[in-house]
């Protein structure tokens, strides 16, 4: 206890007031801190004008830890109650950013606007001149989720990476994935889980190559299926345009398919069809049009239809068939018909001979064949 005389020429404008205690693991604030004089013996020491004032740093602040208790020189002013000093747990971390240059308590040096992380599980012993943003948490992923991020300026990422200001990309990661103080996390995308009847219609936006290893063009579209891969996480130049579901046809089912894709190419063959006879499954790849969907033609022994072609092809018995051509396909059997040619009309048997196994659709034919009979009949038996 000090016992102070005031004389008559002093006035006591404040106090007395206690000295200023910080316990263990906290701090205090001090706005306009007096500035300290190293002394002969190492200690430092309040710096005094002529006119025996403490001088102060105006404008600064200066943060004091636990130490002996001490006063508030004139002009020093508390920013605030005594604070406990942050504890960072484990898959966090604090988002700091300097407000000039300065030394952080580790004693790196730091310039005005960098930014960086203090990662836990630590304690966060702050600075005067340096503010925390935010807090950042570690997001658990698995193997078949991804995390998609942006770049905050131009940086290397996780895998050492370069990434523009504002470059967007997928990290899949597996674990506890703490973003660095560049990297903004946009969105967790969860994967589309891909069945056997289902696939994904993918857009590029612009040309990448996918993790597939294929080179994809701007504007591009193609399918993703299981036999592609179990899930799907669209890549950042990846647009999902729809879920197509897959066709089947059975034993008696055809169709024709319009601009139908060719895998050596890559591209769609416009202006051309393609007939797909049952029992098949497939997927429209992007850009096929499914133009007709029908049974097939069941013929008896005593039926057939007659065709005539639109356009030249080849039909399965390997003829080539010209515009204008007429055939009939006689039963028994079943019949698709062929792209470029359409049905006249379907044809009944006119006369058979059914242990013979002979059948005759056109009474022309059935007056030669008696003829020939006849004939056969005068010299063989006659």
């Amino acid at each position: 206890m000090t016992v102070y005389y005031i004389l008559l020429t002093d006035i006591v404008i404040l106090g007395p007031e206690k000295m200023v205690i910080v316990p263990p693991r906290h701090y205090v604030v001090v706005n306009n801190p007096v500035v300290m004089q190293p002394t002969e013996n190492g200690e430092k020491q309040p710096l005094f004008d002529e006119n025996n004032q403490v001088v102060l740093k105006h404008g600064d602040q200066e943060i004091r830890y636990s130490q002996d208790p001490f006063p508030l020189y004139p002009g020093e002013v508390l920013d605030g109650n005594i604070r406990a000093i942050q504890l960072v747990f484990p898959n966090q971390a604090l988002r700091i950013e300097a407000q000039r240059d300065l030394v952080d308590y580790s004693g790196e040096k730091r310039r005005a606007g960098d930014q960086w992380l203090f990662i836990g599980p630590n304690t966060y012993h702050p600075v005067s001149g340096e503010i925390v943003l935010d807090t950042v948490r570690a997001i658990i992923m698995d193997e078949s989720n991804g995390l998609k991020l942006r770049a905050r300026y131009d940086c290397l990422d996780y895998e050492d990476i370069e990434r523009k200001a504002g470059e967007e990309w997928i990290v899949r990661y597996e674990g506890a994935y703490l973003p660095k103080v560049h990297e903004e996390v946009v969105e967790v995308i969860t994967p589309e889980i891909l069945e056997h009847d289902l696939a994904i219609h993918v857009r590029a936006s612009q040309t990448f190559i996918d993790e597939f290893d294929q080179e994809r063009k701007a504007g591009s579209e193609w399918l993703v299926t299981r036999e592609d891969t179990e899930s799907f996480i669209p890549n950042v130049h990846e647009t999902i345009i729809s879920r197509v579901k897959i066709n089947i046809l059975n034993s008696k089912q055809y169709c024709v398919i319009r601009d139908p894709y060719d895998p050596d190419s890559g591209k769609n063959l416009l202006g051309t069809n393609m007939l797909v006879k049952g029992p098949k499954s497939f997927f429209l790849h992007p850009g096929e049009y499914l133009e007709l969907l029908d049974n097939s033609i069941v013929l008896t022994a005593k039926q057939g239809i007659e065709l005539c072609a639109n356009e030249q092809f080849v039909d399965s018995l390997g003829k080539t068939r010209r515009p204008g051509d007429k055939w009939i396909v006689y039963g028994p059997g079943d019949y698709w018909k062929p792209i470029g040619a359409e049905v006249l009309r379907h044809i009944n048997v006119f006369l058979y001979v059914e242990p013979l196994g002979l059948y005759f659709f056109s009474p022309l034919k059935v007056s030669i064949a008696l003829l020939l009979i006849a004939i056969l009949f005068y010299y063989v038996v006659l």
